[in-house]
């Protein structure tokens, strides 16, 4: 931050003179590797391991245990080689050992997933819309015929939901745009359409209208984001999404708030309540989302949108929903920088460039995580997106999100609970919270996103616009602030 707030003549000089000082690490290392590889002497199996290595610490997967992976150097092995009795015994228990690691893909799993992706036709592109059986989908079709004019929108970052707000009701809003956005995007040829409608409508009265923040109106305008980053971001393109991750995507933005109570992870810790209990206190909120979606539809009855999948397609949509929701918990931002600013890194991408890079093809396994990566991050990102909007829906989500915090410090205070950060009303100051967030969070995402995919430029160009306004006014604020210390000064008071 005090980088960005300098003048560019000094930031200028700055980076040029400490930017190898500002990599992460984690970059460091990579880069080292990587260097490494260049040893004209170098042994072929050496290298293996070496770029299996950096693809470890790109994606951030140092720690994870993969009972179920073989090392880089496993095939190059003679297979005539006799293991050790202790070698013997461990690799006679891994299949044991992987029942009961965090759940992965299989090779199966990989294998059903390489079907389905060639039975899906490559890459994820718009097709023809076709003629559809009489369904009772027609009023949404006609609302959406009556307002092409707002439609439209849905394809630009100029996008306003709260004007569509106004034309469509709050009862038809969601569906309306969730509708329009499956059918540019194909998702019907995923799902069943069928049941789509039972579905939406369900998710819409699971979502807290009572909520300021966390609401169908957020989620319908997390939806319209993905939307664009699909298209005029070139998500799609760049990341060689097919069409099931789209919908995987699409769905996940619908979904990832779903009977979202009003209130922290947090607070729910500090009250211990049934969820933190059920949930151990970890990302409590997003997993209670993922639960309740597939509850609804698996158990309520024509909501099963993935009743006529096959078993692998359906088990594919699962992990992939799963992966993008568990991401837009906030405590795994910065992971999720750090992953990118190391995916940057290791692959020299630059407004761009080399962005190709980002998907490994080197097996099945390393395609489907590398994209996952890339739909989290999108996600997560389009979830803290509020300030890339004008300014005008940019504030009035700050409005909502603020007095949200707000209600919850309130219901703090008659607890007799410590009041959460940024939600005692009677303390917190609205234009320096948003310049901390907007300048803290939303930024550097959007950096670095923008750098793999440049039509996310526009987005970003929005952020900042935002974080300037938002100064503006905490400057002001603090005028008139001094201001009244100085007259309160000025002020002589009369004698008795």
């Amino acid at each position: 931050m005090c980088i960005r707030d300098s003048s560019n003549a000094w930031k200028k000089q700055f980076l040029e003179q400490y930017s190898n000082e500002l990599d992460a690490p984690a970059v460091k290392l990579i880069m080292l590797l990587k260097r490494l590889k260049e040893i004209p002497t170098m042994k072929e199996s050496v290298k293996t391991d070496i770029d299996w290595s950096i693809e470890k610490i790109t994606l951030g997967k140092v720690y994870e245990t993969e009972l179920d992976t073989p090392s880089p150097t496993a095939s190059l092995r003679s297979t005539n080689e006799v293991l050790n009795p202790a070698m013997a015994k461990l690799v006679e228990m891994l299949p044991w050992l992987a029942q009961f690691s965090s759940p992965r893909m299989s090779t199966e799993d990989i294998e059903a997933y390489q079907r389905e992706k060639s039975k899906a036709g490559g890459l994820a592109v718009p097709t023809e819309k076709k003629k559809r059986k009489s369904l009772m989908l027609d009023d949404l079709i006609e609302e959406i015929k009556k307002n092409q004019d707002l439609i439209k929108s849905i394809e630009t970052s100029s996008f306003q939901v709260f004007d569509c707000l106004n034309v469509f009701g709050r009862k038809k809003l969601l569906p309306v745009i969730a509708y329009n956005i499956f059918e540019d995007n194909n998702v019907f040829s995923v799902i069943d359409e069928e049941m789509f409608e039972e579905f939406i409508g369900s998710v819409r009265s699971g979502y807290n209208q009572e909520n300021p923040f966390h609401n169908d109106v957020h989620v319908t305008d997390v939806l319209q984001m993905c939307h664009f980053m699909l298209h005029t971001g070139k998500l799609i393109e760049v990341a060689q999404l097919d069409k099931l991750d789209v919908a995987a995507f699409l769905i996940s933005a619908i979904v990832h708030d779903f009977r979202h109570p009003g209130v922290t992870n947090g607070f729910l810790q500090n009250t211990n309540s049934d969820l933190a209990l059920i949930y151990n206190d970890q990302s409590i909120l997003e997993n209670y989302h993922i639960s309740e979606t597939f509850r609804l539809i698996l158990k309520e009855k024509n909501c099963n949108i993935f009743g006529k999948m096959p078993t692998e397609q359906s088990k594919i949509m699962r992990k992939r929903i799963i992966g993008c929701i568990l991401a837009t918990d906030m405590a795994r931002h910065f992971e999720i920088m750090t992953s990118l600013q190391n995916l940057i890194s290791s692959h020299e991408i630059y407004k761009g460039k080399n962005a190709e890079k980002i998907i490994n093809k080197k097996t099945p396994l390393t395609e489907f995580e590398s994209k996952q990566f890339i739909l989290n991050a999108c996600l997560h990102a389009a979830d803290i997106g509020n300030p890339t909007r004008v300014f005008s829906a940019s504030e009035e989500w700050s409005n909502r999100v603020m007095e949200e915090f707000w209600r919850q410090g309130d219901l703090e205070k008659k607890m007799n609970l410590p009041v959460s950060y940024l939600c005692d009303r009677t303390v917190v100051n609205v234009p320096g919270a948003q310049v901390g967030f907007i300048s803290g969070f939303t930024i550097p995402i959007f950096e670095k996103l923008s750098q793999l995919f440049p039509g996310f430029t526009m987005m970003l160009e929005n952020a900042v616009k935002s974080e300037h306004e938002w100064k503006v006014r905490q400057l002001a604020a603090k005028s008139l602030s001094e201001a009244k210390v100085e007259v309160k000064k000025q002020i002589i008071l009369p004698t008795n």
